[in-house]
């Protein structure tokens, strides 16, 4: 397949940008051929696959922003710092379940 040659038809064409994109983008497939994006339906979920993939990278860097500012107080990590402020020591279900409580009653 050429791009842009006059043979080449819009199914290859399809194919051979759904394949660029898994090889960019991060997916779990095992030994199984990746699905061509050839619906809106497919598209959506690659779309809302790349907006969570977005909200971890934030989420990572906003983690390693407070664990920088923290570390110069001598806190290894910011979820040991919340949890002292909640009161737990670990994340046990206990501990989830009080968290939990209390974000509920706030909402």
């Amino acid at each position: 397949m050429v791009l842009g040659h006059p043979e080449t038809t819009a199914a290859e064409v399809t194919e051979h940008f759904s394949n660029l994109y898994y090889s960019l983008i991060p997916h779990t497939f095992g030994r199984s051929r990746p699905p061509v994006i050839y619906n809106p339906g497919i598209l959506e979920k690659e779309i809302e696959y790349l907006e969570s993939l977005s909200d971890i990278k934030a989420a990572s860097e906003v983690v390693e922003f407070w664990n920088k500012a923290l570390g110069s107080r001598g806190i290894r990590h910011v979820v040991v710092w919340l949890l002292s402020g909640l009161s737990c020591s670990s994340l046990t279900s206990d501990c989830c379940i009080t968290v939990a409580r209390g974000i509920q009653d706030k909402a």
